[in-house]
């Protein structure tokens, strides 16, 4: 509901009582990142993996995190390839990792990252239109074609799920 002052006063609560319940400090962190402070997530985001350091999610979240503030990219694939070798199908993070690394023209090796994404989640649209976009770069014209329909297919889905949610009763 985006009430995220109310969110982050009982997320505090709840840190007064035990700061180091595991995921906590990712949802207080969430809740910054949500404000777009993200010096404050992404401190929040460190703080769980250090008191979690075995947690595939603290390593996804901050990973993502880096990646998508603009941080430390070599730091963020260490996160992401961590949390992958303990999620394998983790989809978001093969999804992560292939943005990354086909933006360090690394093509051939995020093509496997995306095609395991779209395996573990066949709705994610994203991904699906990365992995064309990959695809026509390495010159896989039908895949690419695949891949775009998919991307295309799962958007209109999603265009009409929002569309029902605002038409009148019938």
């Amino acid at each position: 509901e985006d009430r995220l002052d109310e969110a982050l006063a009982t997320f505090e609560k709840a840190h007064a009582l035990n700061a180091s319940l595991p995921t906590l400090a990712l949802h207080i962190g969430s809740v910054h990142w949500r404000r777009k402070d993200f010096d404050k997530a992404i401190a929040q985001w460190r703080t769980e993996l250090t008191l979690h350091p075995t947690s595939a999610e603290a390593r996804f979240t901050l990973g993502a995190g880096l990646l998508q503030s603009g941080g430390d990219k070599i730091e963020a694939e260490k996160l992401l390839r961590a949390c992958l070798r303990q999620k394998p199908r983790h989809s978001k993070a093969n999804y992560q990792l292939a943005k990354l690394l086909w933006q360090s023209r690394k093509a051939g090796e995020a093509v496997n990252c995306l095609e395991t994404a779209v395996a573990a989640d066949p709705n994610y649209r994203e991904a699906f239109y990365l992995l064309g976009t990959v695809y026509t770069q390495l010159g896989r014209k039908a895949d690419s074609t695949r891949a775009f329909a998919a991307a295309k297919r799962l958007a209109a889905r999603e265009l009409s799920a929002q569309q029902d949610l605002f038409s009148e009763p019938q």
